[in-house]
């Protein structure tokens, strides 16, 4: 499969064999007290995901009547899988091309910039909101001298406005989306070029196919953060991730992604596995 560089997607995933640690995880000895950087997903980790549910709503609503805008949506979901499929990485966030293509398909004419649509939702819906938790661990985070980096395949216009509206953008450090560096996630390349000049850079993300696979395959520390996790994996994240393993819910939860596909046969199985943001504090602290 291609990636939207040409190069297939396989090849990408077997860059960095030699690096890291699910591929070759126990021989390498992660010092977390140098911890410099942590690399955040941004939806679904530090925000509460607006896409799905308000903006992409609010574009169809702008091309087609009201009892057509949640197929305009499907339509809009599907052709950004239809691309992932194909390797289209990049392309498959390009919301805009997709908007255009999802319209033609079906015969309706009209332009609609999903970017200015964002603008337009956050400066008018009390909806888009960070996680209550994004903001204290963020601040905790740099009163620690640790630098922030959101590491999103949303594209920079369209995730900016949701950063700033919540409060979040402050206190990044930087942003880094496949429109500005010409890859996505999964790829690694997108995860070293987030992390380069880190001692110890670790990366904190909710979807295991994209977000795990990535940052294990580019010799990162991977933390996977998932809130529904069942009270009887209350316990160190570390030791979490090593029992969901077994338990065979990592594996669940890949399968029930809609990106399941890009998943490798191995390699997917996170470092730390936490509940909610507070936990990276305790990760940082480790000295393990």
């Amino acid at each position: 499969m291609p990636t939207s560089s040409g190069e297939p997607y396989s090849s990408f995933i077997g860059i960095l064999h030699f690096a890291h640690g699910k591929l070759l995880s126990d021989s390498r000895l992660l010092d977390l007290s140098m911890v410099d950087r942590v690399l955040l997903d941004v939806d679904g980790v530090l925000i509460q995901n607006p896409y799905k549910r308000l903006i992409f709503p609010e574009v169809a609503r702008k091309l087609v009547e009201e009892e057509r805008v949640q197929e305009f949506v499907d339509m809009m979901l599907k052709e950004s899988i239809r691309r992932t499929r194909e390797g289209k990485l990049v392309s498959a966030y390009d919301w805009d091309d997709i908007v255009r293509v999802v319209s033609k398909r079906i015969g309706v004419e009209g332009n609609v910039s999903v970017a200015n649509v964002v603008v337009e939702v956050c400066s008018s819906s009390v909806e888009i909101k960070a996680y209550p938790d994004a903001i204290p661990t963020l601040l905790e985070l740099k009163n620690r001298g640790i630098e922030l980096i959101a590491l999103t395949n949303g594209f920079c216009d369209i995730v900016t406005p949701v950063l700033r509206k919540t409060g979040v953008l402050k206190l990044l450090d930087s942003l880094i989306t496949p429109d500005k560096v010409g890859v996505a996630k999964p790829s690694p390349r997108i995860f070293l070029v987030a992390s380069e000049g880190a001692v110890e850079p670790i990366f904190v993300g909710d979807n295991v196919s994209v977000d795990i696979c990535g940052a294990n395959s580019a010799g990162i520390s991977s933390v996977l953060i998932w809130r529904e996790l069942p009270e009887e994996l209350s316990m160190d994240p570390k030791e979490r991730a090593a029992k969901a393993h077994t338990l065979g819910l990592i594996q669940e939860k890949l399968m029930s992604e809609s990106t399941s596909f890009l998943a490798p046969s191995q390699g997917c199985v996170p470092d730390f596995l936490i509940q909610n943001l507070e936990e990276i504090i305790r990760i940082v602290e480790r000295t393990d």
